[in-house]
C-alpha cells in the first residue's frame, strides 16, 4: 500500500518521459527529460510538450514512433480511498505509420507478471501539415486515458506498451522502487480485470476533469 498523497504535490509527478525508436541498423531507445508539476495538463499543454520533444529530437531525422505520458494522482487521502488506489495516466503516441495505432495494450510489468491497464477513453487525430511534429514524429496521433494502479511505482515496475504492429514491449519507463517487495504484486495491485475494487465514477470523473481539463471533450 502506498502512502497517503499530499494534496497536489504528487500530481503529474512524472510529467513527460518519451521513449524514441530510431530507425538505424537496430532500434535504439532514448529517454527524454521528465519532471513534476502541480498544474493541470490541457490539450494545449500536451501539444507544447510534443512540440518540444520534436524540437529536441529533430537531429535524428524521422523518428518511427514516440510515446509521452503524464500520471495524475489523487489530491488527498480521501480521494485516494475513493479511487481505490488508482490514479490515471494520459498517453500520447505519434507514429509514421497509421497501422501501428491505436496501441494494442498498455500494461504494468514486474518480472514475468503483467497487469493490463483499463482504457477509459481515447481518440485519433493527425498532426498539422508542415509542422515540425509531423516531420519528426509522423502524421498519426493517438491519445488515451487509462486507470493506473499507483502501487506499480512503489514496487519499481515498468510501464510498457504494445503497438498494433512492428513493436511490442515498448518500455515507457521503469519506476524507481521504494523497497516494497514485488513478489505476487499482481494479486495485491488494484487490477484492471476481475472483481477487484474500482474507483467510483464520481471520483474518477472529478480527478480526470481536474487534472486533464479538455481531454474528455477531445476523448468522447
Amino acid at each position: 500500500m502506498i502512502g497517503v498523497m499530499k494534496s497536489r504535490i504528487c500530481i503529474a509527478a512524472i510529467s513527460l518521459v518519451a521513449w524514441l525508436g530510431i530507425a538505424n541498423a537496430e532500434e535504439v531507445h532514448l529517454l527524454g527529460p521528465g519532471g513534476g508539476t502541480k498544474e493541470p495538463l490541457s490539450p494545449t499543454g500536451m501539444q507544447k510538450r510534443v512540440a518540444a520533444a520534436a524540437q529536441e529530437y529533430q537531429k535524428y531525422g524521422q523518428v518511427p514512433r514516440v510515446a509521452l505520458y503524464d500520471i495524475a494522482y489523487p489530491a488527498d487521502s480521501e480521494e485516494f480511498k475513493q479511487m481505490g488506489g488508482f490514479g490515471v495516466v494520459l498517453v500520447v503516441c505519434q507514429s509514421q505509420k497509421s497501422s501501428e495505432l491505436p496501441p494494442k495494450r498498455l500494461f504494468i510489468r514486474s518480472g514475468v507478471e503483467e497487469v493490463e491497464l483499463d482504457l477509459l477513453t481515447c481518440a485519433n487525430s493527425e498532426s498539422a501539415p508542415d509542422s515540425l511534429v509531423r516531420t519528426v514524429f509522423g502524421p498519426y496521433r493517438w491519445e488515451g486515458i487509462y486507470l493506473f494502479p499507483l502501487r506499480a511505482q512503489s514496487i519499481g515496475a515498468e510501464l510498457v506498451m504494445d503497438y498494433q504492429v512492428n513493436r511490442k514491449g515498448f518500455v515507457l519507463t521503469k519506476f524507481k522502487t521504494t523497497g516494497i517487495s514485488s513478489a505476487g504484486f499482481a494479486a495485491e495491485l488494484p487490477a484492471s480485470t476481475g472483481e477487484r475494487q474500482k474507483p467510483s465514477n464520481l471520483a474518477l470523473m472529478t480527478l480526470v476533469l481536474r487534472e486533464f481539463p479538455g481531454f474528455i471533450a477531445r476523448l468522447p
